[in-house]
């Protein structure tokens, strides 16, 4: 089959049968509006030449037996070529997901932060009572700070939670050593106000406060 031929079928077949005409009609002679759908419907272009080859036989073989075989096997055909029709279009979107998910997924764009010069660096012990009991001055240009939590006992695991004055949690994560140890360090970057550093049983109280 041609391009040609090819692009025609494409644009040609319906996916609509309800307005072609019926099988009956390509047994006899068609009129003007037969002929005009015909030439838009390769469909119905396709059903009228197996009519017509039939018609084309010698009258002594014109048999009604041959015509009903002729109706029926035009009934036959027309749903198989629409469906055809509609399973070639659902294989070309299958491909087309297909080659869409086998693409690579961009990699993601790993950023370091930028060295920061002269971050404040506070011991803490755990907090008994009160409000914030140790202040963290963040001088301007900087937003890390560090921390190094005195536990009550040596461990080798706690849980971290960073709660602010509301008792929201803003972090979390898990610190665990080789050995048992009496402190750990840790780097936090937070808007200025009261918070709550738990580790494990211990809570340590801090104040953040930013330079102008």
């Amino acid at each position: 089959m041609s391009d040609l031929q090819r692009l025609y079928q494409e644009a040609t077949t319906p996916r609509d049968r309800s307005a072609c005409p019926s099988a009956e009609t390509f047994l006899g002679k068609p009129d003007d509006d037969v002929v005009s759908h015909i030439a838009r419907c390769s469909a119905c272009a396709r059903e009228y030449r197996i009519a017509r080859s039939f018609r084309q036989l010698e009258p002594r073989r014109q048999q009604p037996w041959l015509l009903a075989a002729a109706a029926v096997l035009v009934l036959v055909t027309a749903p198989l070529i629409v469906w055809d029709k509609r399973l070639r279009d659902e294989v070309v979107r299958l491909d087309a997901r297909v080659a869409e998910g086998a693409r690579p997924a961009p990699l993601p764009v790993v950023t370091r932060p930028l060295p920061e010069i002269g971050t404040p660096i506070v011991d803490l012990e755990t907090a008994v009572r009160g409000t914030a009991e140790n202040v963290i001055d963040v001088p301007k240009g900087t937003s890390l700070f560090t921390l190094i939590l005195h536990l009550p006992e040596p461990r080798t695991r706690a849980d971290l939670e960073l709660l602010d004055s509301a008792g929201r949690m803003t972090w979390r994560a898990t610190w665990s050593a080789p050995r048992p140890e009496s402190s750990l360090t840790v780097t936090l970057s937070a808007p200025a106000g009261d918070y709550t550093l738990r580790a494990g049983t211990a809570a340590f109280r801090f104040r953040v406060r930013h330079g102008g």
